[in-house]
């Protein structure tokens, strides 16, 4: 079974917020493998950010970035169109 079978859909005109667990992080790198222009890793491999709105363009890739977290260090949070990030 792959990753994208398991992906919740949302409207491509909305963003979502990334929010990293970074105690949950062992540095696995999988969430920037399926998702590079979204996950930053720090020098030791860790995810490098907390708290993210990522633009709609992005939010396919946020999503198989955080699937493919075997930590499940990540959780997306799908915004209304109301939101920043939402796209209005």
């Amino acid at each position: 079974m792959t990753i994208d079978a398991h992906l919740p859909r949302a409207a491509p005109t909305r963003g979502v917020r990334i929010k990293v667990h970074p105690g949950l992080c062992e540095g696995w790198g999988n969430c920037h493998r399926f998702g590079p222009a979204v996950f930053s890793l720090d020098a030791d491999g860790l995810v490098d950010l907390h708290v993210v709105d990522v633009p709609p363009d992005l939010a396919e890739e946020a999503r198989f970035g955080a699937a493919a977290c075997p930590q499940h260090a990540i959780t997306v949070i799908e915004l209304a169109g109301d939101d920043p990030a939402g796209g209005g």
